[in-house]
């Protein structure tokens, strides 16, 4: 029987942990640095997630259900913890499941594979596959084919995609929305390089 966490605010960083056969319900995960963390047959049931982080991750059988997530990056290899810490934890998500879950944010990073997960649907999500592939083929159609302003603001912005480190990772994950601190201008450019990286994945 799965242990349940209730309305709970969870602001602790930590390493190393397994986390198994818990429901976390109506708890906010609230600027987090995680690594080496193993979730198998977890639920997340109207839970927030805000400015979390976890790297060296693995994932298995976990359901996100009726939650939020404004900012929450996934990735395989280390960023942020020091690299010369050794981990056995394989870098995957395998049986990850959003329903009625909306996101603002979801970065998937550091080569970290993909497997069997079910991603929400709507026209300002994209599921990606081979993601390496897609965002450098956006990039040639940006310098090639875009002018001025927009190819050199469409540039850096399809290069943040690259940067996360996608060359061995099977499937991303990407989100629009319009950023209410930039100039509309700015808006439109990103909305484009949304559009062009939904073309090219289709």
């Amino acid at each position: 029987m799965n242990k349940i966490v209730k309305d709970t605010v969870i602001k602790q960083d930590s390493r190393c942990k397994d986390v198994q056969d818990i429901t976390y319900e109506n708890c906010h995960f609230d600027h987090l640095v995680f690594s080496d963390l193993k979730f198998e047959r977890v639920t997340f049931f109207r839970c927030k997630f805000s400015h979390v982080f976890i790297e060296s991750f693995f994932a298995k059988d976990v359901s996100i259900i009726s939650s939020e997530i404004f900012s929450l990056s996934l990735r395989g290899d280390r960023k942020i913890t020091s690299k010369k810490l050794f981990s056995r934890i394989e870098k995957k998500i395998h049986s990850l499941t959003f329903e009625n879950t909306k996101i603002e944010e979801l970065l998937l990073g550091g080569n970290l594979q993909v497997i069997n997960c079910v991603f929400p649907k709507g026209e300002n999500y994209l599921h990606i596959r081979n993601p390496f592939k897609v965002y450098t083929k956006c990039k040639n159609i940006i310098e090639s084919d875009w002018q001025g302003e927009k190819k050199r603001i469409g540039l850096i912005h399809i290069q943040t995609f690259l940067n996360k480190g996608v060359e061995n990772q099977n499937e991303d994950f990407v989100t629009y929305s319009d950023n209410n601190f930039i100039e509309e201008n700015i808006n439109e450019i990103l909305k484009s390089v949304f559009s062009l990286i939904k073309e090219v994945n289709s």
